[in-house]
């Protein structure tokens, strides 16, 4: 993957070692199984994209000979739904919602849609500042769909995710751009962190799988196209001829 400028910890590989399990209360003195693979932040004004990879990832479908596999992160799951997308802002004293923050401690993972948009956001912003603190053992996974991170007019990182201090480091993040990575590599990127493979080995998955679709598809348009021709082919109907009625003979005049 391609390092992006953002705080270390957030984008290192082995911050993603807690997938799987989740403190009570966000004070990790006690974990259990989280309830969402990962906590989806975006500005309401990339809706449109955030719904798109929200789609993409909860109906993305795992090999069946993954499931179980342990890596990295845990055993890979059969899928990697639920995804919560949150839907809440500030409140009127400037916290976020209740409902926001449990599901910020109940999710494995933070994606992020970054784009200048969600620079500006002080919801996305405290979202993510919160996450990192309450689970800097969870990995924050940024999602590029607009703007360049470390331009000045263009920015995409939220202050949360900027380099502080003065310090070195990166942050692995995907671009859905065709400038970028392309949407099926950063689709892979994402699922990668998520389950602790490589991105290769997903993307290679997911292609193989799109092209046995694309041949399934193209073999029952054939079948569907010589159906229909069959059923257009004229057919020849047999009749008996009437019989022409018999001149009256002269004699009945």
């Amino acid at each position: 993957m391609t390092k992006k400028p953002g705080a270390n910890h957030l984008g290192d590989s082995t911050a993603a070692r807690a997938f799987g399990e989740c403190a009570s209360g966000g004070n990790m003195v006690t974990s259990a199984p989280c309830k969402y693979r990962a906590f989806l932040s975006y500005s309401h004004r990339d809706t449109a994209a955030a719904k798109r990879l929200h789609g993409r990832l909860e109906g993305f479908r795992i090999d069946k000979d993954l499931v179980g596999r342990e890596t990295p992160v845990g055993r890979i799951p059969k899928h990697l739904r639920p995804i919560f997308r949150d839907r809440h802002d500030f409140d009127a004293g400037g916290a976020l919602a209740a409902q926001t923050v449990a599901a910020l401690d109940s999710s494995a993972a933070l994606i992020l849609v970054a784009s200048p948009a969600a620079a500006n956001s002080k919801p996305v912003n405290e979202e993510i500042r919160l996450f990192a603190s309450r689970h800097p053992n969870r990995p924050v996974i940024p999602v590029i769909v607009g703007g360049n991170p470390g331009d000045p007019e263009k920015e995409c990182f939220p202050p949360a995710l900027r380099p502080q201090g003065g310090r070195d480091g990166g942050i692995l993040a995907a671009d859905v751009r065709d400038t970028g990575d392309g949407r099926e590599l950063a689709l892979a990127k994402v699922i990668a962190r998520l389950i602790g493979l490589s991105p290769d080995e997903v993307f290679r998955r997911a292609e193989r799988e799109r092209r046995r679709k694309s041949r399934l598809r193209n073999a029952i348009i054939g079948v569907l196209a010589l159906l229909a021709g069959s059923n257009l082919r004229p057919t020849r109907r047999f009749s008996t001829p009437r019989s022409r009625p018999q001149p009256r003979s002269s004699i009945l005049r």
